[in-house]
This record gives C-alpha cells, sequence and structure tokens, in this order.
C-alpha cells in the first residue's frame, strides 16, 4: 500500500488557470493519485459558463460564497451559499453566477486533467 505525506495548503498563492469566465486553483492533484481532483473554481459577478459535460469525470461542488442559477439536463436550479451538488458524468451543466459572483469548491473524479480537461460542449454528442 503506498504511503503518502499530509500537505496542508491554502488557495492563497496557488496559481489559477482560466477556463472560459472559470477561474481554476488546483488544490489537490497529485501524479500518484489520479482517483481525485480538488478546485477552488471563481466565476466573477454575472459571468456566464456555457453547457458542457464531462464524459468520464463525475463532478461534486459546494458554493462557498455567493450563489449561482443555471440548468442541469435542462432543468433550472439555483444554488447559493451553502448548497452543493453531485454532477455524474454525462450530466449537461450550464450555470451564471449571481450579482456578486461566486466561488465553489469542486471534487472531480476520477482526477481532471488540466492540461486536457474532459470538458465537451453537448452539440459534440
Amino acid at each position: 500500500m503506498p504511503r503518502f505525506r499530509v500537505e496542508i495548503s491554502s488557495v492563497r498563492g496557488k496559481m489559477a488557470r482560466r477556463f472560459g469566465v472559470l477561474l481554476v486553483k488546483s488544490l489537490f492533484q497529485k501524479a500518484g493519485i489520479k482517483q481525485l481532483s480538488i478546485l477552488h473554481v471563481s466565476l466573477a459577478a454575472k459571468a456566464r459558463a456555457p453547457a458542457l459535460f464531462h464524459r468520464k469525470t463525475h463532478e461534486f461542488f459546494f458554493v462557498l460564497q455567493g450563489s449561482v442559477r443555471g440548468r442541469i439536463n435542462g432543468k433550472p436550479c439555483r444554488f447559493r451559499r451553502g448548497d452543493c451538488c453531485f454532477l455524474p458524468a454525462g450530466a449537461v451543466h450550464e450555470f451564471q453566477a449571481g450579482k456578486s459572483g461566486a466561488q465553489t469548491l469542486d471534487v472531480f473524479f476520477p482526477g481532471l486533467d488540466l492540461g486536457d480537461p474532459d470538458i465537451v460542449s453537448p452539440r459534440a454528442r
């Protein structure tokens, strides 16, 4: 059984990557642990993330700050601070941040390769 060291980290000082309107900071993504990615995702006020889905990756998100509204598999939804959602692979989702923006903690499994993320437009189905 492999052994891993305990790691303590902070979102402060982490390098961010931009994916369209999403600003993403990787909190946990180890080469030896491909089963999991944990990301801090920010959306500016009123920013709209287009519809997409993940072919292989499941996503769980927890709203840390702000609010978002959108659609999941065509059904309207709203989330605010303290709300969470599980999106299985293949679930088409799109979101727009509220007037104060939004920050979420996102967990992807298996892990998401940020160099080649599992992001697909619904038109590609």
